[in-house]
């Protein structure tokens, strides 16, 4: 195949496109457009090979960031890493390659980062802030006691919760799309749709 890398990717988005959350989508099209088309685009292909794949990872760890200049996330590599497999294997699939190039190259570290979280005495200065507020205790201090992800939490319905159960059904998320308009989906993975039990003090 002549096509090139860029006219791939275009074409195998367009046909993922509606087996894929809106902000999934939104998040390849920028990687592709940011990330992959500046620096492998306009090669065919039929010529990307696993060491292209890989002097791609290394810059953007090195400066990948198009505004600081500085390095992109371990776990921004990775999920670049994923998405140029799955197009790669697509491209396998209908005939335009040989084989996946990314599969020549060890997939990217993910270097963890410590994550920061509320002291206690931080937590008991937010919970007494949060109890004057009529309107919003309830909804911090459930995402407090859960770990609830954002759209989650949006998506709460009254018929999610069973107070004689003690349980809280989590099985929608809300997502804002280019749009802008609320969308109400499914959540992010299939074990995302999960029931919490709540205790009770």
């Amino acid at each position: 195949s002549r096509m090139t890398l860029a006219e791939w990717l275009e074409q195998w988005l367009e046909n993922i496109a509606g087996t894929i959350r809106p902000t999934t989508l939104t998040r390849y099209q920028g990687a592709v457009r940011i990330h992959i088309n500046p620096r492998l685009g306009d090669k065919p292909i039929t010529q990307v090979t696993g060491k292209d794949v890989q002097k791609l990872y290394d810059a953007l760890a090195s400066h990948g960031n198009q505004i600081t200049g500085k390095g992109l996330a371990s776990s921004t590599i990775r999920g670049i890493h994923s998405m140029l497999h799955e197009a790669l294997d697509a491209a396998k699939q209908a005939g335009l390659i040989p084989w996946n190039p990314t599969e020549e190259i060890p997939t990217p570290k993910f270097a963890c980062k410590v994550k920061q979280i509320l002291t206690d005495e931080q937590l008991d200065v937010f919970m007494a802030i949060i109890q004057q507020d009529d309107i919003w205790h309830d909804f911090f201090y459930t995402e407090l006691t859960t770990g609830l992800r954002r759209g989650e939490i949006c998506g709460l319905m009254w018929q999610d919760f069973d107070e004689k159960a003690g349980t809280l059904k989590i099985l929608r998320s809300v997502n804002v799309p280019k749009t802008g308009e609320l969308e109400i989906g499914e959540t992010k993975t299939s074990r995302g749709r999960r029931t919490i039990c709540l205790l009770y003090t």
